[in-house]
């Protein structure tokens, strides 16, 4: 039936029975004797169809339902695109927020007062949230690190208002559970489709144990009698500690 209505192939009006035998009898069955429909257009191209049925024998009925379809049908080829659209952006958006999510770092966005407006399941894990969709309209005064709310915001201000990123900011701030760890933060503008400054992108790992491993390093450096003059340098080749004469 449903394959008969978008080709138009059946009048606006008709009895049960001169529906194909595939539709035939699902229509007996749920009692119904006249029907009426419109196809649904959006520019010159058939979208969909609104029907109405009539449970009784009485044509009339049915017939006056048809103005009002009509009239439906006018509206509804714009509205059922639009739906289409939002159901093609609503499934973009969860399989974009899968690959979030599936990164071991904590990813998240922010609008220009700082509230986050996303993030992924690690930021909401770190943030002792239930799903990265309970981390939006939170600030970070809201979040087990709210003691470092202000240098963080403070953090987003600068890339905002300078237009420039913000690189490998560590700091000792309280995770889910109230243990301290180190956590480097990196923080970039986040811009519309006219590059306007919007918010700021940002993601944070736990760095504790690289943290833990460079005091190790410093506690041996110092009391080793190896070197008078020993320059340490972490795998990016940036200096972490000296010892100098």
């Amino acid at each position: 039936m449903t394959e008969a209505l978008l080709r138009s192939e059946l009048p606006g009006l008709y009895s049960v029975e001169s529906l194909p035998d595939t539709a035939l009898m699902p229509m007996c069955h749920e009692g119904m004797h006249w029907v009426g429909h419109k196809t649904v257009h959006h520019p010159g191209q058939v979208i969909g169809a609104i029907c109405t049925a009539s449970h009784g024998s009485s044509e009339p009925s049915v017939r006056g339902n048809l103005p009002a379809l009509n009239a439906v049908a006018a509206m509804m080829g714009s509205a059922l695109v639009r739906f289409q659209a939002e159901k093609a952006l609503g499934e973009s958006q969860r399989f974009l927020q899968t690959i979030l999510d599936s990164i071991p770092m904590g990813v998240f966005w922010k609008d220009r007062d700082s509230r986050y407006l996303g993030g992924n399941r690690a930021v909401a894990r770190d943030a002792a949230l239930a799903s990265p969709t309970d981390l939006v309209g939170q600030t970070d005064d809201e979040l087990p690190w709210a003691q470092d709310a202000a240098f963080f915001q403070a953090g987003d201000r600068r890339v905002m208002e300078s237009g420039q990123p913000l690189l490998d900011i560590e700091r000792r701030v309280p995770n889910a559970e109230g243990h301290l760890v180190w956590m480097r933060t990196n923080k970039v503008p986040l811009r519309n489709a006219e590059g306007q400054i919007i918010g700021v992108l940002g993601y944070h790992e736990d760095v504790s144990a690289r943290k833990e491993g460079e005091q190790r390093l410093l506690c041996l450096l110092y009391t080793s009698d190896a070197a008078d003059d020993l320059l340490c340098l972490d795998l990016c080749c940036r200096r972490i500690i000296t010892k100098q004469q």
